[in-house]
C-alpha cells in the first residue's frame, strides 16, 4: 500500500468528475438560487462557488459545468451514462465529448454552436477536415475546463495530447492555419492558468475564423484525430513504471 497513488487509480476507473450525484445537489442548489437572484451571468458563477463553499478555481468550474449540463439531459439518461461509461470502463473514445459553449461563453459560443452542430456527429470523426478541427480543438478546451487537463502534461496528455497531435500534424490541415495553432500551442506550455485559458480560447477563434471563410465550402476527409499519438507523456504513468523496473531490480537483487 505504500505505493498506491490514488490519482492514477481514479484514472483507471474512468472517474473523471470531482463531484459526485450526492454532492452535487447540495452546489446546484446553490447555484439556483444565485441565478434567480439575477447578480451575477451565470458564467462567472464560479467565484461566487470559491466565496461560498471555499473550493479551488478547477473545482468550481466542475460544478458549474455539471450543473449547466443537468439542464440539458433527462436525470435517467445522465445517471445510466455515468453508470455504464465511466464506472464500468466502457471505450468512450468515439463518443464527442461535447461542445465547449457552457465554458466560452458570450460571441465564441454562438459562433461555435453553429459550426459544430452543423459540422460534428456525436460520434465519431467529421466527414469533413473543418469538422475534425473543430472537434479537436473543441475536445482540448473541453478537457481543460470540465476536467483540468492540460494537453501538454499528466492525464491530459492522455486525453487531449492526441488531439494537439492532430491539429499540429496533419497534412490536411492547411499550412497558415496549422502554424498559427502551432505557435498557440507553443505559448500554452508552461503558461499559468489564466494564460493557457486564454491561448486556448484564442486558438479556438482561429479555427472558428478559418472554417467561416469556407463560406460552406469544406472539404471531405478521413481524418481521424483518434489516430494521432500524443506527443507528450502522461508522467505519472512513467514514474509507476519506473517504480516497478526498480521493484523487480530490488527482487533480482536480494535473491
Amino acid at each position: 500500500m505504500d505505493n498506491f497513488n490514488i490519482h492514477s487509480f481514479f484514472k483507471k476507473q474512468y472517474l473523471t468528475e470531482a463531484i459526485d450525484d450526492e454532492s452535487a445537489e447540495y452546489y446546484f442548489d446553490y447555484l439556483t438560487k444565485l441565478r434567480d437572484s439575477g447578480v451575477t451571468n451565470m458564467f462567472g458563477a464560479g467565484s461566487y462557488l470559491q466565496a461560498e463553499f471555499g473550493v479551488d478555481k478547477q473545482t468550481a468550474r466542475q460544478i458549474l459545468a455539471k450543473w449547466m449540463r443537468s439542464f440539458d439531459e433527462p436525470k435517467e439518461k445522465k445517471s445510466k451514462f455515468k453508470k455504464h461509461g465511466e464506472m464500468s470502463g466502457f471505450d468512450m473514445r468515439g463518443i464527442n465529448e461535447g461542445r465547449v459553449d457552457e465554458f466560452v461563453g458570450g460571441e465564441l459560443e454562438s459562433r461555435n454552436e453553429v459550426l459544430y452542430d452543423k459540422l460534428v456527429p456525436s460520434s465519431g470523426n467529421s466527414d469533413f477536415i473543418e469538422g475534425e478541427i473543430l472537434r479537436a480543438i473543441n475536445k482540448i478546451v473541453y478537457r481543460f475546463y470540465n476536467d483540468g487537463d492540460y494537453f501538454y502534461k499528466g492525464y491530459g496528455a492522455e486525453t487531449a495530447g492526441p488531439s494537439h497531435s492532430f491539429l499540429t500534424n496533419s497534412r490536411e490541415i492547411p499550412l497558415e492555419l496549422q502554424s498559427t495553432l502551432t505557435s498557440i500551442f507553443n505559448k500554452a506550455i508552461g503558461a499559468t492558468e489564466d494564460g493557457y485559458e486564454r491561448l486556448l480560447k484564442l486558438a479556438l477563434e482561429k479555427v472558428l475564423d478559418y472554417i467561416e471563410d469556407k463560406a460552406g465550402n469544406y472539404t471531405e476527409s478521413n481524418e481521424d484525430m483518434l489516430n494521432y499519438d500524443s506527443e507528450f507523456q502522461d508522467e505519472e504513468d512513467y514514474d509507476d513504471d519506473y517504480d516497478d523496473y526498480g521493484d523487480e531490480e530490488d527482487d533480482d537483487y536480494y535473491q
